[in-house]
This record gives structure tokens, C-alpha cells and sequence, in this order.
């Protein structure tokens, strides 16, 4: 179960009335199917804010999801991923914002897709590659200034069902639109994200 109430008070859920279900769709142009949903309230030495977190891929996760060193515990690695962190670690139905020039926002947001793994060596399994396609926040390994999210909104509906809805708009700095929607089960998981020793 999750419920809270953080949401901001900009309404930018006239952008929401959009049909699509279980995919994402850059520039109404290139579709991506994201067969399974995943929710999680227990990020296991997470990167705060974070609190919570909820997943769409076409991989599977199973009941645990580690990460360590960049070797990650997938049951079925995915092509792609649309990761949505929440800065707490209960989610309620109703409409959240992302806003680049706010100093606090509802949610954050990323969107990676052709994701390669390399499973070469011995009980490792490493992401070798990927499109960065949105990020709310920057790092070493994308180009934030092209993929950069300038503004974002998210609604959850039917929260504690296994009809679950979220649908999500974003706009990034490089000029794309990317919208989807998933409905159906957010099946619950553990994450525990690791950076340790890594040598």
C-alpha cells in the first residue's frame, strides 16, 4: 500500500488526456512497449532525497533489486527502464509536478532505452550502454544540457488496486515530448542500491 500527499499546486494535468497504454511515445513518433510495473518503499542506502521509487520496464525485477558497483540483480535485464523516484516513501493518487527551477519538487524522473548488458564476466551483470532519453538531475555519463528535464507531471490512479494507472509528461531541454502510461499491477520489491568499495 502507498498513499501521501505531496503534491504541487500547479495543474498540469490537462496534459495527461492523452490514450496509450502499458508504452511511452517520443514526439507521437517511436513507441516503447513497458510490459511490468514495480513499487518500492525500502531504498536500501539510497541516494536522498529518495524514498520510494516506482519502475516500468520490459524486464522483470523479482522481489529484490541490487545495485552495486554497476552490477546489477535483474531476473531478466531490460531494453528499458522509466525510473520515478519520490521524495517519500508513501504515494497517494493524485496529480505531481517536476519543475527544473524549482528548489523542491513532487518527484524525479528518468528514462534510459536500447539498454545493453554485459554478462561476460563471472556473476556480474553490467550496464555496458544505453539512450539516455530524460533525467531530472545530472550526472557524469549522459549529456544533461540535451536530455534534461524542463518540466514534468505525473498522475497516479487506483494506487492500492491491480489496475494501477500512472500516466507521466515530460518536455526536456533538447525540444522532446515524451508520454506514457502504464495500467495495471505495481508488484512491490526491495531495492538496496550499494556503492561501496568498488575496487
Amino acid at each position: 500500500m502507498f498513499f501521501c500527499c505531496t503534491k504541487n499546486k500547479n495543474d498540469n494535468s490537462y496534459l495527461l488526456n492523452f490514450t496509450l497504454n502499458n508504452a511511452y511515445i517520443i514526439n507521437d513518433s517511436d513507441t516503447v512497449s513497458i510490459q511490468n510495473g514495480y513499487f518500492s518503499d525500502s531504498i536500501i542506502d539510497g541516494i536522498p532525497p529518495h524514498s520510494s521509487n516506482i519502475f516500468f520496464i520490459d524486464g522483470e525485477i523479482g522481489d529484490t533489486l541490487s545495485s552495486s558497483c554497476g552490477n546489477w540483480s535483474y531476473v531478466q535485464n531490460p531494453n528499458t527502464t522509466v525510473e520515478i523516484w519520490f521524495p517519500n516513501n508513501v504515494i497517494s493518487d493524485g496529480t505531481y509536478n517536476y519543475d527544473k527551477n524549482n528548489s523542491v519538487n513532487d518527484f524525479f524522473i528518468q528514462i534510459r532505452n536500447n539498454i545493453v548488458f554485459d554478462s561476460t564476466a563471472y556473476d556480474y551483470n553490467f550496464i555496458s550502454s544505453y539512450e539516455p532519453l530524460a533525467l531530472t538531475y545530472s550526472n557524469s555519463f549522459t549529456d544533461y544540457d540535451s536530455i534534461g528535464v524542463d518540466m514534468a507531471v505525473l498522475k497516479v490512479e487506483n494506487s492500492d488496486t491491480q489496475s494501477s494507472e500512472v500516466r507521466y509528461h515530460i518536455e526536456t531541454s533538447n525540444g522532446n515530448i515524451i508520454r506514457g502510461c502504464y495500467i495495471g499491477n505495481l508488484d512491490k520489491f526491495k531495492y538496496i542500491r550499494s556503492e561501496g568499495d568498488c575496487d
